[in-house]
């Protein structure tokens, strides 16, 4: 999946939340939303030994806890998007936006973690396995 087309959106939205109606705005939460469900992030993880590849469970398990992070921001916008005009919290919908757009989807987080794997000793050559969530 392409993350930029997803910030962009994203970007727009933000950029239209004072002035667009809501049915539009809840309309691109979606298409982002829906876009992070149908399609995976993919991720690329170290290892040494192809027998020994517990610590890539514990990433991939780092990678979907962040994914739900973001479907779980994402339907905070839409819950914040779907209340009465006079109550709707827009500073906390541009809070969760800009986390977002921060952390760009909490994929700097993830490729942090799974970037700390380091073989035992330096001479060891580190194969590399795509994981998707």
């Amino acid at each position: 999946m392409n993350i930029n087309n997803q910030l962009t959106e994203l970007e727009e939205l933000q950029d239209n939340l004072n002035t667009v109606n809501k049915k539009v705005l809840l309309n691109q939460v979606r298409y982002i939303y829906n876009h992070f469900v149908d399609n995976g992030l993919t991720y690329y993880v170290g290892f040494v030994n192809p027998k020994e590849k517990d610590h890539i469970v514990t990433y991939t398990h780092r990678a979907k806890q962040n994914k739900n992070k973001v479907l779980a921001d994402l339907e905070d916008i839409e819950i914040e998007l779907k209340k009465a005009r006079n109550y709707t919290d827009y500073n906390n919908i541009n809070r969760i936006i800009n986390k977002l757009i921060r952390t760009r989807f909490y994929l700097n987080d993830t490729k942090k973690y799974i970037s700390k794997f380091r073989p035992l000793f330096n001479n060891m050559k580190i194969q590399h396995e795509a994981i998707e969530v």
